[in-house]
């Protein structure tokens, strides 16, 4: 099957057909899939592309949503971007003139929109626009809770991440709890639907509690989400084995928090290999994930007293580190400049001071060259930040 489907992705992908059979086949893709990810981008652009100029701009913008949440997926953030910030433009037009109908539209576009920002790492930018989509979506909750209470749980999971990434761990976690108060409600109603974001927010959770010392209250929480994507995995692997190796991921850190590398070997040693499946499937996507795992299998490997195993996996992640931050300067160098430092550990802990040394002095380097900030664009007088829409 894992051989097949990627030729079933590029059989779709190519497929002519007429629009409305590649608007029925875009629809009944599952989404999130490893395999078929290129597949639903293509067809996404060909619809976007092909749309006609009588069309409505409300479709334009579901089309460009589509791209930018299918590039995004495929690991290409700064493609998705622009597609996202012109669905934004149109969906704040359509709104200003009808808000009834279309600020639920507006509020999903700026999510994405913040989204984007933060796969870019810029979560300041994310902050501004996250923040919109929670109080658009905080309102049609108050208005109609069992339509919109599932989607202002997503807006504010979002908005804890990038609470988390700016340093404000005491903020996310009140966010976060919030979302995972929503979800265990929503997901107690029906599991089917809401238990899989349930375990999102959970990951989140145990994230924001480490964050703040709380290793031992984020544990049992790190674990049952693991435990809930465990069992989705088994019975629909290409859309869940993604996040059951981040939630490994998160468990082995947990676990060495606590004390207990030798636990958390075999679960980082899971994570690893799962990301080497995905990444070898969708190596835009899932190398810097592959290459964190490594880092987290590497420091496992050190605390255990194995420091040869130890400098293997940590070079491998300081290789794949370095060819994202080739192509990818401004979003991946921090990341290299981190396996650098783990690698110059690494090395003096095998006694090989003067590579240590170089390695260190290359990581030095990095964290002291300063990246141009990115431009923000704030409208004055509303309570929230907006980027500005840019359109094609």
């Amino acid at each position: 099957m894992n051989r097949i489907l990627p030729l079933v992705s590029k059989v779709i992908a190519d497929i002519e057909a007429p629009r409305e059979a590649l608007v029925s086949i875009a629809n009944a893709i599952p989404y999130p899939s490893v395999t078929l990810a290129y597949a639903h981008a293509a067809i996404s652009r060909r619809l976007l592309d092909t749309l006609p100029r009588t069309a409505h701009p409300a479709e334009r913008s579901l089309w460009l949503q589509a791209l930018g949440v299918m590039l995004s997926q495929l690991g290409r953030p700064a493609e998705a971007l622009p597609v996202t910030e012109e669905a934004v433009a149109i969906n704040r037009e359509l709104a200003t003139g009808d808000p009834d109908r279309y600020r639920p539209s507006l509020a999903t576009s700026v999510g994405n929109l913040g989204l984007r920002l933060l796969e870019l790492g810029r979560p300041a930018d994310a902050l501004c626009v996250t923040e919109e989509a929670v109080a658009i979506r905080r309102e049609l909750a108050a208005a109609e809770p069992n339509r919109y209470r599932h989607s202002l749980a997503a807006s504010l999971t979002n908005l804890s991440s990038a609470l988390s990434e700016l340093g404000r761990p005491a903020d996310a976690l009140t966010v976060t709890e919030e979302a995972v108060s929503i979800r265990r409600e929503l997901a107690a109603a029906d599991p089917d639907r809401y238990r899989s974001d349930l375990a999102a927010s959970m990951n989140n959770l145990g994230l924001q509690l480490s964050n703040l010392g709380r290793a031992k209250d984020a544990l049992p929480i790190t674990e049952e989400a693991s435990a809930i994507y465990r069992e989705l995995a088994v019975a629909d692997p290409d859309r869940y084995r993604p996040d059951l190796a981040a939630s490994l991921t998160n468990l082995g850190v947990r676990l060495s928090e606590l004390g207990r590398p030798a636990g958390a070997l075999p679960v980082d040693q899971e994570a690893v290999a799962i990301h080497k499946e995905l990444a070898a499937a969708s190596p835009d996507r899932y190398r810097r994930d592959l290459a964190a795992s490594l880092t987290n299998l590497g420091r496992r490997l050190s605390e255990l007293g194995r420091p040869a195993d130890a400098l293997t996996v940590t070079e491998e992640a300081v290789s794949i580190r370095r060819q994202l931050a080739a192509a990818y300067p401004d979003r991946y160098r921090p990341d290299l400049a981190d396996s650098l430092n783990n690698l110059g550990v690494r090395l003096l802990e095998l006694g090989r001071g003067a590579d240590a040394l170089r390695i260190t002095e290359e990581a030095v380097s990095i964290r002291r060259q300063r990246l141009p900030e990115q431009p923000r664009h704030r409208v004055v007088g509303t309570g929230l930040c907006r980027r500005r829409a840019v359109g094609h």
